[in-house]
């Protein structure tokens, strides 16, 4: 068939006419010296930003970064969470505080019994008695620790129930920011997979971008020289 190579020629300059058209630029958007370019991804769908002049102290042209959608991280999140290993971590977080909770509940009573005691043991304590202040002694740091120093008359089990006490109220107080952490993380990671996940598939539609121009522009040079080679070939007369 004379003439095949117009075919991959055609889809070799139609592939190359396509590049122009890859990216649909947005809006601008400028922040301190510096101007961000949105941008989106036709061949992938992908958000980007590009970014010109100075952010965070240094000078960048034209660096791309791509921006996961909202929704693909909170579901990328979820998954991570939702995972054996998280859901382990989230479980023995969620029981140390129960039982932490438990723990205030139980010595709940031998708690303020503590606080009464050491409230009287200061009001005969200059360090902590402040006359001007109705007779009321003045504790800096609350009823959330123990104050050994002013445990005279206390009986034993009521010091160690404070004590328990207080370890319980700390792990209370901390273990919701572990929990908080943990769910933080799990966004950070879900992120960063998105932003990695942008850039191959973005590196993958350019590599087979090119793969078929190259094939394109293969087959149609070959077919091309075998058409010239058949036309120069003299004609076996009969």
């Amino acid at each position: 068939m004379r003439r095949a190579w117009i075919i991959p020629a055609v889809i070799c300059i139609g592939l190359l006419a396509a590049w122009p058209f890859r990216w649909e630029k947005g809006p601008v958007q400028s922040e301190g010296e510096g101007k961000i370019v949105h941008m989106r991804d036709r061949w992938t769908g992908q958000a980007w930003v590009a970014l010109y002049g100075v952010f965070d102290g240094q000078f960048v042209s034209s660096e791309m970064r791509p921006v996961p959608s909202p929704a693909d991280i909170a579901r990328r999140k979820e998954q991570i969470l939702a995972s054996p290993e998280q859901l382990q971590k989230k479980q023995e977080l969620e029981r140390q505080l129960a039982e932490a909770q438990k723990m205030m509940t139980m010595h709940d009573e031998a708690h303020r019994q503590y606080w009464w005691f050491v409230n009287q043991n200061a009001k005969r304590n200059e360090k902590y008695f402040f006359q001007g202040f109705r007779g009321i002694a003045v504790l800096p740091l609350g009823d959330k620790v123990r104050y050994k120093d002013l445990e005279q008359g206390i009986p034993q089990e009521i010091i160690e129930a404070q004590e328990a006490w207080v370890k319980a109220y700390e792990q209370v107080k901390n273990i919701p920011g572990k929990l908080y952490e943990l769910e933080r993380q799990a966004e950070i990671t879900a992120e960063a997979e998105l932003k990695y996940l942008a850039w191959r598939k973005r590196n993958i539609a350019t590599g087979v971008w090119g793969g078929l121009v190259a094939l394109s522009a293969l087959i149609a040079g070959t077919l091309f020289i075998r058409d010239l080679r058949n036309r120069q070939r003299p004609q076996v007369q009969g």
